[in-house]
């Protein structure tokens, strides 16, 4: 084992053990992060569905292809890809897709599509990506206790967090950036996870998603993304509008979270 991970290692325990996070509001001067809030219990359930996002025309790969497959195959629950030709039957009449959803690199509109419908509807969501192991037991957790909202994966390493570059000054976000950092093991990845639907972690999750989208309406207008979002003039930045505000929320919200390490995609050879 390496130095640097070894470090890594003692602080997890150090900060595990010794010096807990606990959350207070009027330590981040960022609006969608200084709420203060009361616990409730969470008495909806997640529906056991896992949905997955193709959100453009390109043919899938042969490994995403497989990545698929392998969720299908493995998790013991039903999967629904989601694609343009099948994506009108989910949008709800009274919360349509931000009208910035067209202009999205493909990247991003997957990144947007994945908020949605943890918010509206709940249940599982998976990168394309393949899983090995079976959801079931992880459904089963988080929809008898009603003190959880939502389980995932932890992240590994603190180099993985979406920390906020983007929409707020570096002064503004020092405090919860450096917060993550040093909770980063508290944290749950991006590629897949659980979620009861309608809960407030949600509705701050797409409320500030929105707010983002607003901002660079008319550039996204001019510069439309590509599938990558990697053209010339594109206004959003890789994390801008999933990690820099997932995992913040993740961090305040944690103690109603659950960690299970089987939700881990297989990240490898994935594209």
């Amino acid at each position: 084992m390496s130095s640097k991970r070894i470090l890594l290692y003692i602080s997890k325990i150090y900060r595990t053990y010794f010096s807990p996070y606990n959350y207070v509001a009027k330590n981040y001067e960022i609006p969608f992060l200084n709420r203060k809030r009361e616990k409730s219990p969470f008495h909806q359930t997640a529906n056991k569905v896992i949905y997955c996002f193709w959100t453009g025309n390109n043919p899938m790969s042969e490994n995403r292809t497989h990545g698929i497959e392998c969720i299908k195959n493995n998790s013991d629950i039903p999967v629904i890809l989601i694609t343009p030709n099948n994506l009108h039957k989910y949008v709800l009449e009274e919360y349509p897709l931000h009208h910035a959803y067209e202009y999205l690199s493909n990247v991003h509109k997957s990144d947007y599509l994945r908020c949605y419908f943890m918010h509206h509807f709940g249940g599982g969501y998976s990168d394309v990506k393949p899983h090995y192991k079976s959801w079931s037991s992880s459904f089963d957790n988080l929809n008898k206790d009603s003190t959880k909202f939502c389980i995932g994966y932890p992240e590994k390493r603190p180099e993985d967090i979406g920390y906020i570059a983007n929409f707020f000054s570096s002064k503004e976000v020092d405090k919860i950036n450096k917060d993550m950092r040093n909770y980063y093991f508290t944290l749950i990845g991006n590629g897949s996870y659980i979620f009861k639907p309608n809960t407030d972690f949600t509705k701050l999750w797409i409320t500030e998603l929105h707010r983002r989208l607003d901002l660079v309406y008319e550039d996204l207008k001019q510069n439309p993304g590509n599938i990558m979002g990697d053209n010339e003039g594109y206004p959003l930045k890789w994390t801008s509008i999933l990690g820099e505000i997932f995992h913040p929320l993740c961090l305040i919200f944690k103690d109603e979270i659950l960690l299970d390490p089987s939700l881990r995609p297989y990240l490898k050879n994935y594209r």
